[in-house]
């Protein structure tokens, strides 16, 4: 079986990015069931995350690592990676569009007069 790994492309204005690739070696295993000690309960409706509790009862505890682990921690990783460069991305677009419209040879729309 071949190893696990997840490749994220980043395209602004058509132009690619920034590449991420990200595989066991450079992610933190995810943790996939509850946390040591976290007791297991019935979700609100709606919700997918695990809760460790089905409609008839608690369910056994899932098998950690593995490749599904290791896939889920690559998601995981990769979810977080792109909050983080969209954010940045959106923070320099705000940036750039306020500097443009600051500048002195910013010409603002010509609005008619209500007599016109």
């Amino acid at each position: 079986m071949k190893p696990v790994s997840v490749q994220v492309a980043y395209r602004v204005r058509g132009e690619e990015t920034k590449v991420l690739k990200l595989d066991p070696s450079n992610v933190e295993q995810t943790r996939i069931g509850l946390a040591s000690g976290v007791n297991p309960v019935k979700p609100e409706a709606g919700s997918y995350v695990y809760s460790g509790m089905h409609d008839q009862g608690v369910l056994q505890e899932p098998k950690e690592g593995g490749v599904m682990g290791d896939l889920i921690s690559c998601v995981v990783a990769a979810k977080e990676a792109n909050n983080k460069y969209l954010t940045h991305v959106i923070e320099q677009e705000k940036s750039r569009k306020k500097e443009e419209t600051e500048s002195p040879d910013h010409k603002k729309p010509k609005t008619s007069s209500p007599d016109a």
